[in-house]
């Protein structure tokens, strides 16, 4: 009987000494995947908001793009509306803007420069003097303006290819984003999956214990 004693107290100590191992070890692994998994919910956080983030400069590009396709559409309104009377040319008055200067100037002195202010009447006065009729008056005239406006229409439209260009590398950027969500999302299923199967082997364990020490 005392040697059967001896054995059992010897069991019973090896026994606790291997549950106070995988305690230890159990209690390590619980403090990893906790850590873990409030990694991936930071970073599953920040991809989130980055989405978020995503999603709002697109709206704001596809409204700039509108904006933009509508001002071109006004333009090419305008530049079919654009031929004046004849008549008209030598009694308005003539405001020449900085922006005008150059677009004429560009092209090679279509009219010549006039300074600001100057009525359309002296003006007329004066070409009329340098040999100009009023019909090549008007025709440089209207080259001017169909200059000006055919820039203004070519800057609307580079600013509207650039704004297709952003939302698209805005599309993949809301892509890759939304990838990253759902491997984190997924990882994180993973990690809380394992921690659950831990608990069940650690409960295991406590019971057989329990079982042979009773």
């Amino acid at each position: 009987v005392h040697k059967l004693v001896e054995l059992y107290k010897e069991s019973s100590e090896e026994w606790s000494r291997k549950a106070k191992e995988l305690e230890g070890v159990i209690k390590a692994l619980e403090t990893h995947l906790a850590q873990v998994e409030t990694d991936y919910k930071d970073k599953l956080e920040k991809e989130v908001s980055a989405r978020i983030q995503v999603e709002k400069e697109a709206e704001d590009s596809k409204v700039k793009l509108e904006r933009c396709e509508a001002e071109i559409e006004s333009l090419r309104k305008e530049n079919e509306l654009s031929l004046l009377p004849l008549s008209s040319f030598s009694t308005d008055r003539l405001m020449v803007s900085s922006e005008s200067n150059e677009i004429v100037e560009a092209n090679s002195m279509i009219v010549p420069k006039v300074p600001v202010g100057v009525s359309g009447t002296a003006l007329a006065a004066s070409l009329l003097r340098d040999g100009w009729s009023l019909a090549k008056m008007y025709a440089k005239y209207q080259e001017a303006v169909d200059a000006l406006r055919h820039e203004q229409m070519g800057r609307r439209e580079a600013e509207a290819v650039l704004q297709r260009a952003d939302i698209k590398r805005q599309e993949r950027d809301y892509q890759l984003a939304q990838k990253e969500i759902d491997d984190l999302q997924e990882q994180m299923n993973v990690r809380t999956a394992v921690r659950c199967a831990w608990m069940v082997i650690q409960d295991k364990i406590i019971s057989r214990f329990c079982i042979f020490h009773a």
